[in-house]
């Protein structure tokens, strides 16, 4: 009877190890398909900036995603942005200082977002961008932009 006791014991340890392998490996799982996504968002947020800096307002409306386009009509998209950047002009180098991947945002439709945060030099110091973009149709677009001094 205690040779039974003692080889369910180590039954029950091992099938509790490999349970708990598995959820290790399902986390990981999981957090190398976030960090994929955290890239691709990366490239994306990071093509759309050059657009800002390179003056190209209309180019960048059109990539944004839906949620920017129904929000502000193009014709005033490039001035806001103007009038956002312009105190803080040129733009120079940005480090990216903060990732996150998030399914749900204030005020946003439900999906998969990035909010990405860049120390960015400009004329007047560092200042803080906050890009946030968002899988819409299988395709990373930006669908928030935010920038203010760094404090």
């Amino acid at each position: 009877m205690t040779m039974l006791r003692v080889r369910a014991g180590r039954a029950r340890r091992v099938a509790q190890f490999i349970v708990l392998l598995t959820a290790m490996a399902t986390t990981l799982a999981v957090a190398q398909e976030e960090q994929a996504k955290i890239g691709a968002a990366i490239e994306v947020a990071e093509g759309w900036l050059a657009l800002l800096d390179d003056g190209q307002y209309d180019s960048s409306w059109e990539t944004a995603a839906t949620v920017i386009q129904q929000a502000m009509p193009k014709d005033e998209w490039g001035p806001t942005i103007r009038q956002a950047r312009g105190p803080f002009e040129p733009f120079g180098e940005r480090e990216l200082v903060q990732s996150q991947f998030l399914t749900t945002l204030p005020n946003m439709p439900e999906g998969e977002y990035v909010v990405l945060a860049y120390a960015t030099d400009t004329a007047q110091g560092k200042v803080l961008e906050t890009v946030v973009p968002m899988l819409e149709d299988g395709e990373w677009r930006v669908a928030g932009y935010f920038v203010r001094p760094r404090n």
